[in-house]
């Protein structure tokens, strides 16, 4: 996972093991990727933007493999973890998300609406320094802008 998040240039902030979902498939072939005998097909994080879970979260690190994008895998990982986080606390918390501009219609489709104007002065601090971050490594290492999203809503569609 590290490996694939420094190959894309995603943020390397908050790494964590245990906020990780991971979406596999057994593989047919005989030379498995994993020693388990699965093949990775995708990966995201949920983490929390403060110490405790009373707090906002952040959806970060979504990737799919170019060969099993757009088959509902990447929403697959996102509502997973969502609902994950629902079982675990009993209100409602914002959940962020950072991503390229060419995202948006896939996040939209998720609930999450991109934050303008005002919205963005009132990020969370932990979640500031690493949006102002993006905002300008990602024109140049992606040549597209950084949007910031967030997702109001935990309850399943």
């Amino acid at each position: 996972i590290m490996m694939t998040i420094a190959s894309m240039v995603m943020s390397p902030f908050g790494l964590d093991a245990r906020n990780f979902m991971v979406a596999e498939a057994s593989k047919d072939r005989e030379e498995a990727i994993g020693t388990d005998g699965k093949e990775r097909l995708g990966f995201a994080q949920l983490r929390p933007l403060s110490d405790d879970e009373e707090g906002p979260f952040l959806l970060a690190s979504l990737f799919v493999v170019p060969e099993a994008r757009g088959k509902g895998i990447g929403s697959q990982l996102v509502e997973g973890l969502v609902a994950g986080l629902r079982q675990r606390i009993s209100e409602n918390r914002p959940v962020y998300a950072l991503t390229l501009a060419s995202k948006l219609p896939f996040f939209s489709k998720l609930r999450f609406r991109q934050l303008e104007g005002d919205d963005l002065s009132r990020l969370p601090a932990a979640l500031a320094l690493e949006a102002g971050l993006g905002r300008i490594i990602a024109p140049i290492a992606a040549k597209q802008p950084l949007v910031i999203l967030r997702r109001d809503e935990l309850s399943p569609r």
